[in-house]
């Protein structure tokens, strides 16, 4: 558990010592702005990453500027595929990433698991991005 700056930087020291560690971080939107600007340098500077989910729910959250290459950023390369998936309800808005230059998108959707899934490919080598989004989230 991490209750301060110390905490959560000795958490980050001992990680970068061991090669690896799993973070989970639970009602991240309970948290105050102090603390979650704790997060920000160490996903900005690569220290916390392959991230596979993010969960809205019950937080009321709008997502209005991700981006792929946001997405390529937190996620893990897999066989040059990064994948994230977005949980959440009726009461969260995400805009959708629109396909850059070079990118196609095919957009399906999963009944069986309540999931719209965006899948951007590159006409040139670079990588693919797929977005899961649940589906009770609102999209544009």
């Amino acid at each position: 558990t991490v209750n301060n700056k110390s905490d959560f930087d000795t958490a980050i020291m001992e990680a970068k010592m061991y090669g690896d560690m799993v973070l989970i971080i639970d009602e991240i939107h309970r948290m105050n702005k102090d603390k979650q600007d704790l997060l920000l340098p160490y996903i900005e500077n690569g220290t916390i990453k392959n991230i596979e989910i993010l969960d809205l729910t019950e937080a009321n959250i709008t997502i209005t500027n991700l981006s792929l290459q946001d997405v390529i950023d937190m996620t893990e390369n897999n066989s040059n595929t990064h994948m994230l998936t977005i949980e959440g309800g009726s009461t969260d808005t995400m805009n959708i990433p629109t396909a850059p230059a070079g990118y196609s998108v095919v957009h399906t959707h999963s009944n069986s698991q309540d999931l719209d899934t965006y899948t951007y490919t590159s006409n040139s080598g670079d990588p693919t991005v797929v977005i899961k989004v649940d589906d009770t989230i609102h999209q544009s």
